[in-house]
């Protein structure tokens, strides 16, 4: 069994992480074998082989791989950082390059590249050698083409490899050549030169090529995006220049109507847009007052624009955009819509969706109309690829809607589900922004999964010329890693629950039990895990999940440890591995399912009095449907909680005597101080997350101060009455240490029993291996020594 992960031999046994998940499903075209990566807490690089039989047993594993592909015949290529294999399948014969510097295969040649001591070799899929190139000192797969890097007479060639030989494309004195294919015969060219990218544009059907030269176009660093060639002669590139920085010592003006705050910490981004008609060796940058952000959505005549920060007031995560459409052919710039947030783009560039005021629209990019959409509730949009239909994603459907007739049409989904489409083509057309194109191919089956929230149950279904039919009926297994197998009539998927480790299933007319992972974990079998059904004061549902200990003995009494964060029912049916991760940060539920804890995930609805309020009132109602199991020791009871959650579990500890002990980790603990800072994680005034997020504030401060002050542990510390641990990384740019560190000021003024651990190299997780082992360490010690007698000296420091 691998425990190759994290320098596994200077971490304590206890905890090491010995089970994997699965994640990277690949199946080969003959459906006869299926490779995944196994995933632990800090490395998913393992590759296992497996027989698409049914087994549960791993052919094959490869650690530290970064590539991996079956071939056409159904052949298995891997490489990692030094070496190369080609397996041969059934047979398991083992074809191995080692010392390469490179390796790629691509599935559109069917070909594999292997450089070793700068000696190209071309290898078929089934091992044999179809040619060599000598002098080469690089190879690359960009999307499927792959290229190579050759000296030649003291110049460097970059070649396009075909199926019986290869294509020149570029020569340079300068070794670092980078290469974005726009068409069967257009390339462009990033060369690198004395620390910036000159640009090259190269034609080989019409043997024309061109550099990239504009004024504004010095120390170009890296393209923000792939090259767009919107029609011949029209190439559009978001480009990344080195800027000078900011002068910080520099007196900064910040005014009150200012959305651009950002700028006052943060340098501006070097982004320049250009379009560029390299064979009239034209160059425009693309600039105007209103707009700082250019984008391609598809269409043939336009590119759109914005300016990201114009409605930014800080009190939404997202802002609305106003957007413009730039005039290819007239070069002229002029309003386009007012949107929401989120945009979505169809794959031809007439249309774009977008949610605003609770509504839908449909935009028509070339005539400026907009259509509303008789919708409220969706969660994502698709197009199809071309145009006519939008499906979106919704509660209790999937809602079709016609762009052409306006017809909308919900398809049944069964009552209380919700749909998710199954999809790769969910692009970020302009990034940092919500803005992205969706689609999906109208002429194939589109895969949907319906998840239940309250029952956290899962079915798949399949939607095909306007007929939505169920495949795969409603579970209680958790459904994840779903992918569609390349040709699109079948779906490989990982099955699993609390006492069932991973399986991998191929569904196609019928379902077949592919790989079975539970040679890995006999124990699991032993787990149990419980959907535990309250309502809170407001009668409104709240599920929690009871997962039992591991050799639950009914007539034993056992303590328990509740861990909040939001709402926590799809965690009844997620796989428990060991090691020190999991739903919260500092505790794993395995191990405390081993050694004789309950655990309890409770879930948070929120009403009008904010998060804490409502976290209070939730948790008392789970706990109170907990009552009639007497094999809880509700004497020896724990409540933890890291970020959100940590600022819950303060909250609750100075409003409740339910519990025997708390665990804080990097927590808020003074609403007020948070609500007027700059949070340097989400680089922004943190209003939004009052308003707007997960505080559920019903305003801002100055309209509830007495309710944010309620709401702030910091100012009830003398309310508090059990012993709590709390915890932080000094260097947490999203809840800074001081929230934690003040807190234990007020705990500590008002002569309670607290401990405080501070990581000051770390941030808002715990990621240095050596803290993080103290970290878990310290928790479980803390829960052994308040819910089992178990004493610990250090801790007993507190109490002297």
């Amino acid at each position: 069994m691998s425990t190759a992960i994290w320098g596994q031999n200077n971490i304590p046994e206890k905890f090491r992480n010995r089970y994997y998940k699965i994640q990277d499903l690949q199946m080969s075209d003959d459906r006869k074998h299926v490779a995944f990566n196994k995933a632990y807490q800090q490395s998913t690089d393992t590759v296992a082989l497996v027989a698409a039989n049914g087994s549960d047993s791993v052919l094959l594993d490869f650690p530290k791989t970064i590539r991996s592909a079956f071939t056409k015949t159904g052949n298995f290529f891997v490489r990692n950082t030094k070496n190369a294999e080609l397996v041969l399948l059934p047979s398991l014969q083992k074809i191995r390059w080692e010392d390469i510097q490179g390796a790629e295969y691509s599935k559109d040649l069917n070909l594999i590249l292997v450089l070793k001591d700068h000696l190209l070799q071309v290898v078929d899929d089934r091992g044999n050698l179809v040619r060599t190139v000598q002098d080469v000192h690089s190879v690359h797969n960009k999307e499927g083409n792959l290229f190579y890097t050759r000296k030649h007479d003291l110049q460097y060639q970059l070649h396009q490899l075909t199926e019986r030989s290869s294509t020149l494309i570029f020569e340079s004195k300068n070794e670092k050549l980078d290469v974005f294919q726009l068409s069967p015969y257009a390339y462009i060219v990033f060369e690198l030169v004395e620390k910036q990218n000159d640009v090259h544009f190269i034609d080989i059907l019409e043997n024309h090529q061109a550099k990239l030269e504009h004024p504004s176009l010095t120390g170009i660093s890296c393209l923000m995006q792939k090259p767009v060639q919107i029609v011949k002669g029209q190439i559009f590139m978001d480009l990344i220049v080195k800027t000078t920085p900011k002068d910080r010592s520099a007196v900064e003006i910040w005014y009150g109507n200012d959305n651009y705050i950002i700028e006052h910490t943060y340098d501006k981004g070097g982004n320049v847009f250009v379009l560029w008609n390299p064979y009239e060796n034209k160059v425009i940058k693309l600039e105007d007052p209103e707009s700082t952000r250019f984008f391609h959505n598809g269409s043939k005549k336009y590119v759109l624009a914005f300016d990201p920060l114009k409605h930014r007031d800080y009190t939404k995560k997202l802002p609305p955009f106003t957007l413009y459409r730039y005039d290819i052919a007239s070069k002229k710039q002029e309003l386009l819509a007012d949107t929401g947030s989120v945009v979505y783009a169809d794959p031809t560039g007439k249309y774009l969706a977008t949610l605003k005021n609770d509504v839908w629209w449909l935009i028509d990019v070339e005539t400026k109309a907009e259509v509303k959409i008789p919708l409220k509730t969706a969660r994502a949009a698709y197009f199809s690829n071309d145009g006519k239909i939008l499906l979106f994603e919704n509660e209790n459907s999937l809602t079709e809607y016609n762009t052409g007739s306006g017809k909308l049409r919900d398809l049944t989904v069964p009552k209380g589900y919700r749909s998710r489409i199954i999809s790769d083509n969910y692009v970020p057309i302009s990034p940092g922004s919500n803005i992205n194109r969706t689609n999906f191919d109208h002429g194939k089956k589109l895969y949907v999964q319906l998840w239940n929230r309250s029952g956290n149950m899962t079915a798949i279904a399949s939607y095909y010329k306007g007929r939505l039919e169920i495949l795969m009926p409603p579970t209680e297994d958790y459904i994840g890693d779903l992918e569609v197998i390349n040709d699109g009539s079948s779906l490989i998927y990982t099955r699993s629950n609390v006492n069932m480790p991973p399986q991998i299933w191929w569904k196609s007319k019928q379902s077949a039990l592919v790989y079975d992972s539970k040679k890995q974990d006999q124990k699991a079998t032993g787990i149990r895990s419980e959907k535990i059904t309250a309502y809170n004061s407001e009668g409104k549902e709240v599920v929690g999940v009871l997962i039992y200990p591991l050799d639950f003995d009914k007539n034993k009494k056992y303590p328990m440890v509740t861990a909040i964060y939001e709402s926590q029912t799809f965690e009844s049916n997620k796989y428990l591995v060991d090691g020190m991760f999991g739903s919260t940060e500092g505790i794993n539920g395995r191990h405390l399912v081993e050694n004789g804890y309950f655990v309890f995930l409770p879930s948070i609805v929120y009403g009008a009095r904010g998060a804490g309020f409502s976290a209070l009132d939730c948790v008392d109602a789970q706990l109170d449907a907990l009552q009639k199991y007497d094999f809880i020791d509700f004497s020896r009871v724990a409540l933890i909680g890291h970020s959100h959650g940590g600022y819950e579990t303060s909250f609750i500890a100075t409003r409740s005597d339910r519990f025997a002990t708390f665990v804080s980790g990097a927590g808020n603990s003074d609403l007020v101080r948070s609500f007027n800072s700059f949070n340097y994680n989400f680089k922004s005034p943190f209003f939004w997350q009052f308003e707007d997020g997960q505080y559920r504030m019903p305003g801002p401060f100055a309209s509830n101060k007495e309710l944010y002050i309620e709401s702030s542990p910091v100012y009830h510390a003398e309310n508090v009455k059990r012993p709590i641990l709390l915890w932080a990384g000094k260097k947490d740019d999203n809840i800074i240490w001081d929230q934690s560190m003040e807190f234990y000021l007020a705990l500590r003024r008002n002569n309670k029993k607290v401990t405080a651990l501070f990581y000051p190299e770390d941030g808002h997780t715990i990621s240095k291996i050596e803290n993080r082992i103290d970290l878990y360490g310290r928790i479980y010690d803390w829960l052994d020594h308040h819910l089992k007698d178990v004493k610990k000296d250090w801790i007993q420091k507190m109490d002297n």
